[in-house]
């Protein structure tokens, strides 16, 4: 990626005309050349740069070059983050976060300017290498004010230009110091009379403060500058390149959940990255994950993806997460199929173990794996549904509207007459006569078995029971009085008085 310096048209931030002053004494003119509308108390972060650790480069990507310096201790802080963020918050017009107090190293704004502190090395080090250069030269105290006078007249076209400048202070020069106590400031205007200018800056050290500067004096091609009292052997500019923070996670995440997750929707961002994002940003759980990602709008499927891969989340686990976060039986089916690659019988087992209702279930696995309603009840069956929830399977989540169709279902998968009456007098409401006849003409079943099923199902006494089995089933005489004698416990004599 090309390093370079993002240059808006003039009209995207604001008009501020060059001032030339006639200074009474000198006669020297007094040029002004400042970024319109820009201050560090509008624009510069709300806290002071108090970071005492290098633990920021742990964001660096695992082939930056950050990763192999050995002369990183511990000192540096953010200040070239947090000047990189606040010109690109105040160039992009985002708003800056309101955050008083520095941001702990688990945050997400901490993430933002360490990220932003990287950049300001510049690609392959570019410009920590020559920051580096100017510290360890030899005869740095006479060659860096000289040095400066070119870095001050690229200052200065930005600045004409009207766009921050984000320079780097060297305080320590010839390897004297400490490298990491060089500063970096951001530039957002300037005075010079004569040989004698004022750099106004953003210094990160002092926030919500606008009287920040930088003096200096051209003298004999060299630049003598002084910061709060101190002698600056030189400045040079730095270029991070400037990205849109909006499509940046860390600057997302630091405007809250919400905010975050309906941006990197906008940015139409993947689910699994999202989730990537909300564990390490916000140490969110796999299920308040998934309630996140649902209501950002991403389907099952993109949401089981990013438990699998973020979370480590097996089926049975996903299941219960889709379930408890709403998303609807067939959703979940589609995802359990696609994603985890389960089949139908591990699905029902899934679905059931996350408590989800038998009827959703079935209409589920009808809708999404095409299973034919006699499929349905044997997958349903096996995964142990009670016979209640399988009759509520048949009529409500299968829409058989017919008592006959459902007898047929039942008896494929093997109920027994029992079975199948109480569901057909639950579910359909049908008479002990109707059943008794469909018992043995439909399925089949003997004289004993239907006799036995209805006594059962509808509380009779013996004479209904033998009415019904003779009378209506038409079963042969003698296979009713052997029914009712063994169900009743009756003599041959009693029973012969109910035909």
């Amino acid at each position: 990626m090309a390093l370079f310096c993002l240059i808006l048209p003039e009209n995207t931030i604001g008009q501020s005309p060059t001032i030339y002053k006639m200074n009474k004494k000198s006669n020297a003119k007094t040029q002004r050349f400042f970024v319109p509308n820009f201050s560090p108390k509008k624009h510069g972060f709300h806290f002071r740069n108090r970071f005492i650790t290098k633990e920021w480069t742990q964001f660096a990507p695992a082939e930056h070059p950050i990763k192999k310096l050995r002369n990183l201790k511990d000192g540096y802080g953010l200040c070239g983050g947090m000047c990189h963020a606040a010109a690109e918050l105040f160039v992009y017009r985002k708003d800056r976060p309101t955050q008083t107090s520095t941001p702990n190293t688990n945050s997400a704004l901490y993430y933002y300017l360490a990220q932003s502190q990287l950049e300001t090395f510049g690609l392959d080090l570019k410009y920590y290498n020559k920051i580096d250069d100017w510290y360890e030269m030899k005869d740095g105290k006479e060659r860096l004010p000289k040095l400066s006078v070119t870095e001050l007249g690229a200052v200065k076209l930005k600045l004409k230009r009207k766009q921050l400048a984000q320079i780097t202070l060297m305080y320590y020069t010839q390897g004297e110091g400490n490298n990491w106590e060089n500063h970096q400031v951001l530039v957002y205007g300037m005075e010079q009379t004569g040989e004698n200018g004022t750099l106004y800056i953003y210094d990160p050290n002092f926030p919500n403060n606008d009287e920040q500067k930088v003096t200096y004096t051209i003298e004999d091609g060299k630049v003598i500058a002084e910061h709060l009292d101190r002698m600056v052997y030189g400045f040079l500019i730095v270029l991070p390149q400037m990205n849109n923070p909006y499509h940046q996670p860390a600057y997302l995440a630091s405007l809250g959940q919400e905010e975050f997750v309906k941006g990197m929707r906008e940015l139409k961002k993947q689910a699994t990255e999202i989730a990537a994002d909300l564990k390490k940003y916000y140490n969110l759980t796999s299920e308040q994950t998934a309630r996140a990602l649902k209501r950002a709008g991403y389907k099952a499927d993109e949401v089981a993806d990013a438990l699998k891969k973020n979370f480590q989340r097996n089926a049975k686990q996903i299941a219960t997460e889709l379930a408890k976060v709403g998303y609807k039986a067939q959703d979940i089916v589609h995802a359990l199929r696609d994603v985890m690659k389960q089949n139908g019988n591990q699905i029902v087992q899934h679905m059931k173990a996350a408590k989800i209702k038998a009827t959703e279930i079935s209409k589920g696995i009808q809708k999404e794996l095409g299973y034919t309603p006699k499929k349905v009840v044997a997958i349903m069956k096996k995964a142990g549904f009670p016979l209640a929830d399988i009759g509520d399977v048949i009529k409500t989540g299968l829409g058989t509207r017919s008592g006959y169709d459902a007898i047929d279902i039942l008896k494929q998968n093997n109920y027994n007459a029992l079975d199948i009456a109480k569901t057909l007098k639950k579910q359909y409401n049908s008479s002990f006569t109707t059943i008794t006849r469909e018992l043995r003409n439909r399925c089949k079943f003997d004289a004993y078995q239907t006799a036995k099923a209805i006594y059962e199902a509808y509380k009779l006494n013996a004479g209904q029971v033998a009415d019904a089995i003779y009378n209506h089933a038409k079963f042969g005489l003698e296979d009713c009085k052997n029914a009712v004698e063994k169900i009743f416990n009756l003599s041959p004599t009693d029973v012969l008085e109910f035909f």
